[in-house]
């Protein structure tokens, strides 16, 4: 954290993204401030070039005033993501009447996977190129090891549903205390729109609930259907992301 408690520079390990470090400001409690948020991202592009770093994001509340997306608008932000929650104690188990499925936590067909999370990453691009890297640009062996690490690490949960023995689907998080964290949930592009992500989702979120889990906590594209669809599952939209690439 800097000086300046308003940003920090933050790093991640995420082999789909453009970028694993940028500044990131949290802007969710004072967006109606406008002159000092202007003086807040002149500071942190200053520290953004002294450590060559060509990317800022910004947090913010779901709605703002217009008055900060036009600003954000001028200064070459555009939005990113969006958080949701999921609160499960208002969770109750749906049933579904779908054969030949079979769910499983071991990963048994590593070529499968891939070809699985190469057409996540494809959709990831396809919305949001200046954010995600295509498929052809990522390192899939350092992607793949690092997956399989999240899945089998102690408090990591992976849930993979099989059609008539093919992948078709995954959902990988994790749990810390009673909060629980979606990294991914992929539907392979064949079998969407026969209600399996609603039905993987659903299983998920039971064993969650099982292991005593309160709340979950994902992110989606602004401009993904995704979005949408989550609220339809029962997910609230508590914050969102813009960034912004320095010239």
């Amino acid at each position: 954290m800097s000086k300046n408690n308003f940003y920090h520079l933050k790093k991640v390990e995420d082999f789909c993204l453009r970028d694993n470090r940028w500044v990131s400001l949290d802007w969710r409690l004072k967006p109606n401030n406008l002159a000092q948020l202007k003086k807040e991202l002149s500071v942190a592009k200053q520290y953004a070039k002294k450590r060559f770093v060509n990317k800022i994001e910004v947090l913010l509340p779901i709605t703002i005033p217009q008055e900060l997306a036009e600003l954000l608008y001028s200064e070459n932000f555009k939005p990113a993501l969006v958080e949701l929650k999921f609160d499960l104690k208002k969770f109750t188990q749906a049933s579904y009447n779908i054969a030949n499925l079979n769910f499983s936590s071991q990963i048994k067909n590593k070529s499968a996977l891939k070809d699985l999370l190469i057409e996540q990453a494809d959709f990831h691009h396809q919305n949001l190129p200046d954010y995600y890297l295509a498929a052809r640009e990522i390192n899939w062996f350092f992607y793949l090891r690092q997956f399989l690490n999240d899945a089998t690490k102690e408090n990591g949960l992976l849930l993979l549903i099989e059609d008539k023995g093919d992948l078709s689907g995954l959902v990988l998080g994790e749990y810390l205390g009673k909060t629980a964290f979606i990294w991914e949930l992929v539907v392979c592009q064949k079998k969407r729109h026969f209600h399996l992500g609603s039905y993987l989702l659903n299983q998920y979120l039971a064993k969650l609930k099982d292991l005593g889990i309160a709340r979950v906590y994902l992110e989606t594209m602004s401009n993904s259907y995704a979005r949408s669809w989550y609220q339809h599952q029962g997910f609230t939209e508590v914050s969102q992301s813009w960034f912004s690439r320095l010239k």
